[in-house]
C-alpha cells in the first residue's frame, strides 16, 4: 500500500464509538448518549455490545452450552431493537453509518475493550449505577475496570443526581469589565484589572459565552450539558 492509499484510507476510516449494554434502566441512557454523539459526526460509526457472562453458566455442560448457544442465535435481535428503542424513545435523528451490533461471552470488561481494539475504536460509552459498598462491586465494576484499562476516552452515564449537595449562597453576575475585555482580546484575557490581581479572590459567576458564540447543550437527565 502507497503512503497515499494509507492517508486515503486513514481519511474514511470511521469514528467509532462503542456503546455497552446491559439492557438496564442506566444503560438505557448510555445508548442515548452514544447514539447522540454518533449523530454529530458524520464519520461516526455507533457499535453496540451486549456481553454474556459465561461464568454463570449452569451445572451441567449440555445445559451451559444449550443456553450459550440459544443466547447467541437470539441476541443480536434483541440487542438490535433495544437500540433502536431507546433511540426513538429519545426523538434522536438517524445514524450516519450503519449500526454494528455484538454478543460477545465472557468478562463484560474484557470483552469490551477487545472489541474497541477489534475496532480501533475512538470512544466507549458505558452506564454506571453510581453505587457504593457492595452494590458498587456487583454493578459498578465494569465502568470502573473500563476507566482504568481501556486505553482510549471512557464516557461514564449515569442518572442525574444532586442529592446531598447544596447549591452555592449565591452567584455573583457577571463583571462588566471582565466580559468587555473578554472581547475586546478575542478572549485572550479573561479578567479585568482588579480581578487580575494576585490574591483578589476571583468573583463566582456562571455564563456559556466565550467570544462571540455560545454552545447549545444537549442533555439527557443532566448528561454532557456544557459550553464550549
Amino acid at each position: 500500500m502507497t503512503t497515499n492509499d494509507t492517508a486515503s484510507a486513514q481519511s474514511t476510516a470511521p469514528h467509532v464509538i462503542i456503546v455497552a449494554t446491559d439492557f438496564s434502566d442506566v444503560s438505557r441512557l448510555a445508548v442515548k448518549q452514544a447514539w447522540k454523539l454518533a449523530t454529530e459526526r458524520a464519520d461516526a460509526q455507533l457499535h453496540a455490545i451486549h456481553v454474556i457472562d459465561d461464568r454463570k453458566g449452569l451445572e451441567s455442560k449440555t445445559e451451559y452450552i444449550s443456553r450459550e448457544e440459544h443466547l447467541l442465535a437470539t441476541m443480536p435481535a434483541t440487542l438490535r431493537d433495544h437500540v433502536v428503542e431507546c433511540a426513538e424513545e429519545a426523538g434522536l435523528g438517524p445514524l450516519n453509518r450503519p449500526l454494528g451490533i455484538h454478543v460477545r461471552l465472557g468478562s463484560p470488561a474484557t470483552q469490551i475493550m477487545q472489541l474497541a481494539v477489534d475496532l480501533d475504536a475512538a470512544m466507549i460509552v458505558v452506564g454506571s449505577h453510581g453505587k457504593h459498598g457492595l452494590d458498587k462491586l456487583l454493578l459498578g465494576s465494569v465502568s470502573e475496570k473500563l476507566v482504568r484499562n481501556a486505553g482510549i476516552p471512557v464516557l461514564v452515564s449515569r442518572p442525574k443526581n444532586f442529592e446531598g449537595v447544596a447549591h452555592s449562597e449565591g452567584l455573583d453576575p457577571p463583571c462588566p469589565d471582565c466580559l468587555e475585555v473578554r472581547h475586546r482580546t478575542g478572549g485572550e484575557k479573561w479578567w479585568c484589572d482588579l480581578h487580575a490581581r494576585e490574591h483578589v479572590p476571583t468573583h463566582i459567576y456562571s455564563s456559556t459565552e466565550v467570544g462571540s458564540f455560545t454552545k447549545e447543550p444537549f442533555d439527557f437527565e443532566g448528561g454532557m450539558t456544557g459550553g464550549r
